[in-house]
């Protein structure tokens, strides 16, 4: 891994794919009672993989994304801490999410 830019925002390259700081990636709400609506910034093909895991590693929701927002029910997870992964052909978006 190796950091291309110092600031809010820093790009890391691994594996041909750019991890990009969260501040692209918004979550509303959050904490999240029953819905959740995410948006990426600079997410312009349709297609990118979101993925949620619980903090256990286990992957409990994921979607392929139509443009750069998607909105799912949260109603019935648990209570706790959940990590966004957004996936796109080249970039890479994390977040959490609390329920």
């Amino acid at each position: 891994d190796f950091c291309l830019s110092r600031g809010l925002g820093d790009v890391y390259k691994r594996q041909g794919i750019e991890d990009v700081k969260d501040s692209q990636l918004q979550v509303f709400p959050n904490p999240a009672i029953d819905h959740v609506l995410i948006r990426v910034e600079e997410l312009y093909q349709s297609g990118a993989l979101l993925q949620i895991f619980s903090m256990d590693g286990k992957l409990v929701y994921h979607e392929k994304m139509i443009g750069n927002s998607a909105s799912f029910s949260v109603i019935d997870w648990s209570s706790g801490m959940y990590e966004i992964v957004i996936t796109s052909e080249n970039q890479r978006w994390k977040r959490k999410l609390i329920r």
